[in-house]
Parts: C-alpha cells; sequence; structure tokens
C-alpha cells in the first residue's frame, strides 16, 4: 500500500543532508559550512504591486506570509533581489528548518510537504522536475503517480518554492507562469525567488511582493565572525579594514560578496570593486589549478597565461546568456576541454536529467556567466575586435545584461584607462539618445566598478561632462 510518510520522509532526509551544508564555493571543497553556524537572518522590504516601489515596511523572513493592505490572505509570495544576496540561501533555509521541523513562527504556515525546485536544474513541467530533483530514482511509475495525485488531494498543506525563476529556461516560463498565476495547485502555498528582470513578468500574479535587504555593516560584521570562527585574527582585521574603506563597505551587502572578501582575506588580498573581487577569485582559482598539476605559480599573471582559454570560456558564457542557459552539452565545448573544466569555474555533471544523462557543463552561478561573459568583450574592446560604440548599442547591457557592461566596463579600467575612457563616452550618448534614469543608474554603477579612487572619479568627471540631458528620474532597481 502506498504511504505517503514515508516519500515525505525521504524528502525531509534529503533536504537534511543536501541544503544543511552551504558551499558558497563550489570550486574549494574544504570550505563547507553548517548552514546554522553560518547563516544570517534576512531582512525584506514590501513593495507595491502597482510600480514596484519600496513601501519601507520591514518584513522578517518567516514572516512573508503575513497580510497586508493588497492582499488579506496572501499566498503567493515573490522575492526579488540581485545575485548574492541570499535568495538561494534562504529557500534552502526554508527547507532545512521545514526537515528539521524548526519552523516555530506562528506567521508561517504549518505544512506537510515542502517542494524546493531549482530552476536552473528544470527541463520540463512540474511534475517531472518534482520527480527529477526530490523522489528516489528507483521510484516505480505508479508510486510516483500516487505520490503526485496526494500532492493535488492536500495542496493547502503544500509549500512549493521556485528557486531562481531568473535560472528557468525561457522556453517553459509560459507553463511555469501558470503554476505562479495560481491555475496549477491553487490551493498551495508558493514563495518564488527571481532577479527583477524576470520577477517583473509575475508581479501580477503574486500575492506579496517583497525585495531582499542587503547586509547593513553589522550584519556583515556577524557573518565575518562566523566565518572565520577558528581565526579571530582574521575576522579583526576585515573589520577593522572594513571601519576604514568605503569601497569595501559598499561590497558587503551581498552575503556572497562577504564571503568571498573572507576567502581573498586569508590570501592576503582585498579589492576595490565587484569587477577585481571576481578577478581576483579567478585569479585564486588559476594558482589553485597549477599547485595541483605541480606548476610554478610566483611571479605569473595567470590570467594573461590563460587569457585564451578565458576568453573562449566567456564566449561560451556570452552565447548561453543569449539563449537562457546557464548549462552547455560537451558537444559545445571545443578547443581546451579538458583544460578549462579542470580550472573549477564549472560545474561538470553527468546530466541534469534522470531521463538525460548526457554529460554537461554549467556556470557555478550566474553572476559568474556575467563576469566571463564580461571578460570576453573586455578582450574584444582591447583588441579592437569591436568598438565601444557598436557594444553598447546592443540595449540588452542596459537592460538584460547590465551587469556583463557593469563587469566590462570595471575590467577595461584595470587593463587600460583609454578603453575604459572610450567605454564610458559611448555608454553617454546611449544616456544621452535614451534620456533615460535606467540608464543613467546603470552608467553611474559602471563608473562605480572601475577599481581605484583616482580612477573613478575621472571617469565620473568623463561621464558628468559629456551628458546632456537635463533632468532625469534615477531609477534603482
Amino acid at each position: 500500500m502506498f504511504d505517503p510518510a514515508e516519500h515525505i520522509g525521504i524528502i525531509r532526509k534529503l533536504y537534511e543532508d543536501r541544503e544543511g551544508w552551504l558551499a558558497p564555493f563550489a570550486w574549494c571543497e574544504q570550505h563547507l559550512f553548517n548552514l546554522d553556524k553560518i547563516f544570517i537572518r534576512l531582512k525584506f522590504v514590501r513593495k507595491r504591486k502597482q510600480g514596484g516601489t519600496k513601501t519601507g515596511h520591514i518584513v522578517d523572513m518567516f514572516q512573508i506570509f503575513q497580510p497586508h493592505e493588497e492582499c488579506s490572505q496572501p499566498k503567493r509570495v515573490l522575492i526579488e533581489g540581485e545575485s548574492g544576496l541570499g535568495k538561494t540561501t534562504f529557500s534552502h533555509k526554508i527547507a532545512y528548518d521545514w526537515a528539521k521541523e524548526q519552523i516555530s513562527e506562528d506567521s508561517f504556515p504549518e505544512v506537510q510537504i515542502v517542494l524546493l525546485l531549482k530552476c536552473r536544474d528544470i527541463t520540463s513541467d512540474l511534475w517531472e522536475a518534482i520527480y527529477d530533483q526530490l523522489l528516489p530514482m528507483e521510484m516505480d511509475e505508479e508510486d510516483r503517480q500516487r505520490f503526485f495525485t496526494y500532492v493535488w488531494k492536500h495542496q493547502s498543506n503544500v509549500l512549493l518554492v521556485l528557486e531562481g525563476l531568473d535560472e528557468l529556461p525561457t522556453s517553459l516560463l509560459p507553463d511555469y507562469k501558470k503554476i505562479i498565476e495560481g491555475r496549477v495547485l491553487p490551493m498551495c502555498y508558493l514563495v518564488v525567488t527571481a532577479r527583477h528582470e524576470v520577477g517583473m513578468t509575475v508581479r501580477n500574479c503574486c500575492h506579496s511582493l517583497l525585495e531582499v535587504e542587503g547586509l547593513t555593516k553589522t550584519d556583515a560584521e556577524e557573518l565575518i565572525k562566523k566565518y572565520f570562527q577558528e581565526k579571530k585574527d582574521l575576522a579583526k582585521q576585515l573589520v577593522d579594514k572594513l571601519d576604514s574603506d568605503e569601497t569595501l563597505q559598499d561590497l558587503i551587502a551581498s552575503p556572497l560578496n562577504t564571503v568571498l572578501l573572507c576567502l581573498l582575506c586569508e590570501e592576503g588580498k582585498l579589492p576595490e570593486s565587484r569587477a577585481l573581487l571576481y578577478l581576483e577569485i579567478v585569479e585564486c582559482l588559476l594558482r589553485r589549478y597549477r599547485r595541483k598539476k605541480n606548476l610554478a605559480v610566483a611571479d605569473q599573471d595567470l590570467i594573461v597565461l590563460y587569457q585564451v582559454e578565458l576568453k573562449y570560456l566567456g564566449h561560451i558564457a556570452l552565447e548561453c546568456l543569449k539563449n537562457d542557459r546557464m548549462y552547455f552539452e560537451q558537444s559545445e565545448f571545443h578547443g581546451s576541454c579538458d583544460l578549462i573544466s579542470g580550472f573549477g569555474f564549472l560545474s561538470v555533471e553527468a546530466g541534469r536529467s534522470k531521463r538525460r544523462p548526457s554529460r554537461c557543463y554549467g556556470f557555478l552561478d550566474r553572476r559568474f556567466q556575467e563576469f566571463f561573459a564580461a571578460f570576453y568583450h573586455c578582450c574584444q574592446l582591447e583588441d579592437g575586435e569591436i568598438l565601444p560604440d557598436s557594444f553598447v548599442a546592443d540595449h540588452q547591457y542596459f537592460e538584460k545584461f547590465r551587469q556583463v557592461l557593469m563587469f566590462t566596463t570595471g575590467m577595461l579600467a584595470h587593463r587600460s584607462e583609454a578603453k575604459a575612457k572610450a567605454l564610458i563616452a559611448s555608454i553617454a550618448s546611449q544616456v544621452n539618445l535614451k534620456d533615460s534614469g535606467d540608464y543613467l543608474y546603470v552608467a553611474l554603477c559602471c563608473v562605480n566598478e572601475s577599481g581605484e579612487e583616482q580612477i573613478r572619479a575621472e571617469l565620473a568627471w568623463d561621464l558628468g561632462s559629456l551628458l546632456k540631458i537635463w533632468q532625469c528620474e534615477l531609477c534603482e532597481r
């Protein structure tokens, strides 16, 4: 006889084992943290559905289903925010706490089942995704259908979490939008996390709209101390550095960036922008790769040494971004396949689906994918393969791929100040052409990514002198 409790218990155990451990660096196996010991309780700010403007009302992470002026009984919650602010970790925390029966807040629904689905790994419909990601591989078709029937009949006791909607293949978004609209499992509780670009497409379907609040300086210091539990001297060194360095203070709103800073602090290097932060991480991985291969590390610019391979990886990253993919098949990977996959920038998997066992590669997260796409563009601009005007004429770099443009500017400023100035001039021309607050915001972010204070000041002066708009409402998303 079919017993749903048995399969629910299997899912609980899966979450307890898998979601209970946080591996912020997939390339660094020794950095594995217990979620209970390093998690920082997140805060969200409520947003109005009309216009998506913030209300200023702060919502605790386990009070997201509270009634509010726009909905008296919210069941479908959208959580927006940029990469690295903790959306993924929050999704895992929900599943882990449910598995451990640790959710005690009165305002969080008591449910029998939490179904956490990672959108980046979804290749088909909802039911196939549940089987692919959560159910035992040896489960027969009859038991699978009985489990699905149980979920459907008891949907008011189900919490479905769609983690990273922006990483869902575009072709599947219409089907999953029907779930968010409440046309599939209409009585279940639903949490959707997404970056703004995709979140905007489903805001009207959700009862509550929330924005992830970045870490405060106090939060970041707490996270640093948790990271360096056994290295209190390094914790003090980094906290002291934060007190005196405003550039680093801009980075710590993101939990991921804060943990990356901790990693680089151990290496004795602290960058001045997100672009340089990721460059340092790439160098760190390349040093690790060469040590593994017993190759010389000292006195070499590893970025230059492996520029051909990194540029090729950037080309793949860009193509995948344009096609809304984070994965690519082995057949798409030509050239130095074994060398590049050995660096540690990619996850290597037998296949994303139980029914698709082909070997494939995936980027560690979307931010790394955007960084490598930017590296490719930076090389193109340096080598004269593309001109700044033609590059920024593609409006996607001010909208969907804005982070690629920011990273490109930051890296270019690090490598060639003259080329960075030319790029800023082209960016300014697009701001003038569009007369848009969104475009102006992206332009200012590009300047802010430019590293050293003197270069930032010069690029800011260039941007300001080239702007021809008289009045513009600055729009930050």
